[in-house]
């Protein structure tokens, strides 16, 4: 992975900074402790795995600010990718969007269906995941051990990630998930094949059960023909019988139809002659129903004369009450305007009183929302020196341990003073008496001045945690009063905003609405509104005294004509009788014609209907004899359809154990089958696991990791100091055991690796993990990769650290980039280009590359 271009905004102490690595081979990462220095790593690592410093999401988030981003291009196996990683506060998960830049600037996508799909892809393109990388190719702040620190099987799985023994470890997990497959399908076969011949061996009983059936079914048959034959004779006489039975039913309803036919006539009949008799009636009043009709029709032609002036009187009224209504209407709006406008006048008014309140409020809340900004800037400055406390914390607890693990090996020593013969620690010559006491008093001397410095170092380091403690409460203390006064300044500017406007534009209305009112009120006064209706109404009254309407007459008149209310009905009635009386005298005849031909044809119906009724006394009802035979039949067919049915199930039966037969023999011959890959893949799970092929490919690194770290040491030691990586060890018991083991020789013997600490063993440390770097750079299959090497050099002497810029010079062309970080100033100067971090307040941390 080659950084080359990135983008952060609100992570960490970053609120929004871009920095192009292009062209980088060796620079030196510098600026003050808590500037940002390392918090652009994380940007890097964050970005690209989701890991950094910070136990939670949220924290990572810029103080003030709701959501985070790093957008980050980086190169891997030569080609260019873009990863960009969001996260809003207080949500679950954030999203993660995967680029692929090709050679024309454009970009593919290779963003998964969820964040974990897209963080797979990832890895799979950097060929390794953040753990790897924190023990090879990045040597973080405080971390340079980490390699060297871990447990010796931890160690060995780091080395096992380093050299890509996943797949091999994959597939000895598949082998081994075959295997168990192949038991498992084994045992499941041979419980299979155990039942099958239990069934197999009921295949004599069923087919001589089968035959059995058969026989019976061949007696049934004599049975159900002889039943067949007797079922037929008696349908056909059960069908004369019906025959004869539906003759007398119809027979019997062709009387029952004439006789309600002629009842139907005779009421038809007295109808026809009641309706007669009624016409007759009205044609003797004649000469009356017409006269009294003619004088209706004179009497309406008199009404509508007067209902025409009536209708030009009332059209009049109507104009007159429609102007009424238009004044009243019209004076209503405008007094309704001049009541509106006064209350405007009286709001405006009291607004306007409240305006210079207002404005000074708002100049209030400015300067308190600035004092709240000063409160944050203060809080972080806080927060940035309880984290440098924590630090310095940090380095007295190692400094701590060093002097216990020192105190650990003097006691070893001392413990050798007991031996019969002991020698100097340093020229190795054997000691008398008096020098093993001159000896105890030295390290009784040294154990003293080392419980001094440790209790100092432990002091120092308990003093540095209550300083942090104390700043870290102080400055949240700070954020959390900070982030209320903003909300409640926030809550009154928003409150300000919805009030101050309305107050200034009522200080320009006022004028305005005075004119209003004055105007208003004039017309009211001088009755200057709805002239064109004044006008209507009089000519209106003008023309209504000239129609000269009677209304007493027109009442008269309509009394006359209610009188004769009923003569249009007489009339009409009239005309109907003279049309229907001669038809209806030609109706009632057709009827008594009709009658007289009913009658005979219903007396001979009533003779045919007790013919019919003879004939069916004489015939025999056989219904019950066939019911019975039918029922017979039934049986004898149901018996053979249920031996048809056993008989059926018994065949498919048979023929399922037929072939339960075959797959038997099929089945012992996949048991043999997988009797063989269960020997076969058992092999295979071992010979892939880790202390096969894979504790053969570790075994073979190991030289070569061995190598670069001897030869990095010769350059910064001088060739004073060896490593070497054991792979086993003999337990107490006397088994050899797996491990990875780093012993380190120097000028006084050979000693495990946690007996060193300080410098030397910071020297240790790098030399591995440049080793591991390299491995690393081969298993990617890239000559060129990045080293990043994150304050690694607190712990050094002068002389120290030109040994290691000497070995940083000395690989450098073996890497595409090498990022030196460090805040010690004399040490920047030591290399050609720079990445300089300074921090704004304001703006945040700011990168800049020299």
């Amino acid at each position: 992975m080659i950084p080359r271009r990135l983008r952060i905004r609100n992570f960490l102490s970053y609120r929004d900074c871009e920095v192009d690595l292009t062209g980088l081979r060796l620079a030196v990462l510098c600026g003050p402790n808590g500037n940002g220095k390392s918090a652009l790593l994380d940007a890097m690592t964050w970005a690209l795995w989701g890991e950094g410093r910070g136990r939670l999401e949220d924290d990572r988030i810029h103080l003030g600010e709701q959501d985070m981003l790093v957008d980050f291009e980086f190169e891997a196996s030569g080609d260019l990718f873009q990863v960009v990683r969001k996260r809003t506060r207080g949500k679950a998960s954030g999203s993660l969007e995967f680029l692929q830049v090709n050679p024309e600037g454009g970009r593919t996508s290779l963003t998964g269906n969820v964040v974990s799909e897209t963080q797979a892809e990832i890895i799979r393109k950097l060929r390794m995941d953040y753990d790897t990388f924190v023990n090879s190719a990045f040597i973080a702040q405080g971390r340079a051990n980490e390699f060297t620190k871990k447990r010796p099987a931890d160690r060995k799985e780091v080395f096992r990630n380093v050299l890509g023994l996943e797949r091999y470890q994959e597939v000895a997990e598949a082998a081994g998930e075959r295997r168990k497959d192949a038991v498992s399908a084994l045992k499941e076969l041979e419980r299979n094949v155990g039942e099958a011949s239990q069934e197999v061996a009921t295949l004599p009983a069923l087919e001589k059960e089968l035959v059995e059936l058969g026989s019976e079914r061949t007696g049934l048959e004599p049975d159900s023909r002889r039943l067949e034959e007797h079922v037929l004779e008696l349908r056909q006489a059960a069908s004369e019988h019906d025959r004869l039975k539906k003759d007398a039913l119809s027979a019997m309803r062709n009387v029952e139809t004439l006789r309600t036919t002629t009842g139907d006539l005779e009421k038809a009949i007295a109808r026809f002659e009641a309706e007669l008799e009624g016409l007759r009636s009205k044609l003797a009043r004649a000469a009356e129903i017409r006269d009294g009709y003619e004088r209706l029709q004179c009497l309406r032609e008199q009404e509508q004369a007067l209902s025409a002036a009536q209708q030009k009187g009332q059209s009049l009224q109507d104009v007159i009450a429609n102007a009424d209504t238009r004044v009243s209407v019209e004076r209503a709006r405008i007094e309704g305007e001049l009541d509106r406008a006064r209350r405007d006048l009286v709001n405006a008014r009291e607004l306007e009183s409240t305006l210079e309140a207002l404005r000074g409020e708002d100049r209030r809340i400015a300067n308190e929302l600035s004092a709240v900004e000063r409160m944050v800037a203060s809080a972080e400055t806080g927060a940035e020196e309880a984290e440098k406390r924590r630090r310095k914390a940090s380095e007295a607890k190692g400094l701590a341990e060093r002097i216990r693990d020192e105190n650990a090996a003097l006691k070893e020593r001392e413990s050798q003073l007991d031996e019969a013969e002991a020698n100097c620690p340093i020229c190795l010559r054997e000691l008398s008496p008096g020098d093993v006491d001159h000896v105890r008093v030295e390290y009784a001397r040294e154990r003293e001045h080392m419980r001094a410095r440790f209790e100092e170092a432990k002091g120092e380091r308990a003093r540095l945690l209550d300083q942090a403690d104390a700043l870290t409460a102080e400055a949240t203390s700070t954020r959390d009063n900070a982030r209320r006064q903003e909300t409640l300044l926030r809550q009154r500017e928003r409150e300000l905003a919805a009030r101050l406007p309305a107050a200034e534009e009522a200080e320009r209305a006022i004028p305005v609405l005075h004119q209003a009112v004055d105007a208003l009120a004039a017309v009211l006064d001088a009755e200057e509104f709805a002239l064109e209706a004044r006008a209507e109404r009089g000519d209106a009254l003008a023309r209504l005294a000239e129609v000269g309407y009677d209304a007493h007459a027109h009442a008269a008149l309509r009394q006359q004509m209610a009188g004769l209310v009923g003569a249009d009905a007489d009339y009409q009635g009239l005309l109907v009788a003279e049309e229907r009386a001669d038809s209806a005298a030609k109706q009632l005849a057709r009827e008594r014609s009709e009658f007289q031909t009913r009658g005979c044809e219903l007396t001979k119906a009533e003779a045919a209907l007790v013919r019919a009724h003879a004939a069916l006394a004489l015939a025999e009802d056989v219904q019950p004899r066939l019911d019975e035979a039918q029922e017979n039949l039934s049986a004898v067919r149901r018996r053979d359809s249920e031996l048809a049915l056993h008989m059926g199930q018994l065949q498919a039966r048979r023929d399922a154990l037929v072939v339960r037969q075959s797959q038997v023999e099929l089945d012992m011959e996949r048991m043999q089958g997988l009797k063989e890959e269960d020997s076969v893949f058992g092999d295979l799970a071992k010979a892939f696991g880790r202390d096969g092929i894979q504790a053969m490919l570790i075994d073979q690194s190991l030289p070569r990791v061995e190598h670069t770290a001897n030869d990095m040491l010769d350059r910064m030691t001088g060739g004073r100091i060896h490593v070497n990586l054991a792979t086993q060890r003999q337990s107490a018991s006397g088994k050899i055991t797996e491990t990875l083991d780093i012993r380190i020789s120097d000028e006084i013997g050979t000693r495990d690796y946690e007996m060193y600490s300080g410098g030397e063993a910071f020297r240790v440390d790098f030399a591995l993990r440049i080793a591991l770097a390299r491995l690393l750079a081969e298993r990617a299959g890239a000559t060129l990769p990045t080293l990043i090497i994150d304050e690694g050099f607190g712990s050094q002497d002068a002389e120290g650290i030109d040994r290691l810029v000497q070995a940083i010079t000395a690989i450098q062309d073996e890497f595409r980039l090498i990022l030196v970080v460090t805040h010690i100033e004399e040490l920047k100067e030591r290399f050609e280009r720079r990445i300089e971090v300074t921090k704004d307040h304001p703006r945040g941390s700011l990168a800049r590359v020299i």
